[in-house]
């Protein structure tokens, strides 16, 4: 088993642009999530946010491991019906982030609305605040071209069964 999966790994590694040892196999999406969110060494008044278009079970998750660590769960309002550009997006994100955040996550492509986020700006505009950024890219693998070593986020965790 142990060839098939570095042959696999080095294959997904060249499709998304990375070195095969940036990457990690797990079952699914979910799981990713929750290892990451369960491994970042969150503190008691630190916040993590996310936007309110997050995957649902992605917010139990937050909220959860939030409450396990008295870290606060920020969740802001992105108004899809008055965007009009990717920079509204990245705007109501920036306007958003609280003082004491530690992580943000987003999706690469929304779940219900399917929005594809600016995830490259965003990512920037975090990591300029010092804010480590982990992204649910559940629908964006193989949906969008896809250069991890260019993104830079900490965190990209995706499906590769969904296309």
């Amino acid at each position: 088993l142990f060839p098939y999966l570095v042959k696999v790994t080095k294959e997904l590694a060249r499709f998304v642009s990375c070195e095969a040892t940036d990457l990690v196999l797990v079952p699914n999406a979910t799981t990713g999530l929750n290892a990451v969110l369960r491994s970042v060494p969150l503190k008691p008044g630190d916040s993590v946010f996310f936007l309110d278009c997050t995957y649902n079970s992605v917010k139990k998750m937050i909220t959860q491991r939030c409450e396990e660590v008295s870290a606060h769960a920020v969740e802001a309002p992105l108004r899809l019906s008055t965007l009009t550009s990717p920079q509204d997006i990245v705007d109501a994100v920036v306007a958003a982030l609280p003082d004491n955040c530690f992580l943000a996550v987003f999706d690469h492509v929304t779940s219900n609305s399917a929005l594809l986020l600016p995830i490259a700006d965003l990512i920037r505009e975090c990591q300029s605040r010092g804010i480590l950024v982990l992204i649910d890219g559940a629908h964006g693998l193989g949906a969008c071209e896809l250069d991890l070593s260019a993104l830079g986020a900490e965190y990209y965790v995706g499906n590769c069964h969904k296309w």
